[in-house]
């Protein structure tokens, strides 16, 4: 799955990971020809949910996952699977951090770093 999770903040993670669950998701639901009113009325959860979940803005729970798969009609390990295929899919690499994201995660060390010498700055 995702490597160096340590290095990157709950937002961060966030961020990362629901572009793929989205996408998952999304799949999902349209190989089995339901749309997200008749998901959310399968699953126990709101259309707006499951809208908001495929557009990335809403990171499920445990217990919703597994609302959610009972609804797709698939177990709990094929929608995690689903989204596996997503990270993998050239998303997130499974083997290393992206070069991109690697750039990004400089950027903010070095960013960091001078906030944290100008505040060292001014305190002395």
């Amino acid at each position: 799955m995702v490597r160096h999770v340590g290095t990157l903040s709950d937002d961060e993670l966030r961020e990362l990971l629901r572009p793929p669950f989205a996408s998952a998701l999304r799949k999902l639901r349209r190989q089995r020809r339901l749309s997200q009113d008749a998901l959310g009325e399968r699953a126990g959860v709101d259309r707006t949910y499951v809208s908001m979940m495929e557009r990335g803005c809403r990171t499920p729970s445990l217990t919703t996952l597994a609302r959610l798969a009972e609804g797709l009609g698939v177990t709990l390990q094929e929608l995690i699977g689903a989204f596996e295929q997503e990270l993998e899919g050239g998303r997130v690499s499974s083997e290393e951090t992206p070069p991109g994201r690697r750039a990004a995660e400089r950027e903010v060390a070095s960013d960091t770093d001078e906030r944290r010498s100008r505040r060292r700055g001014k305190a002395l």
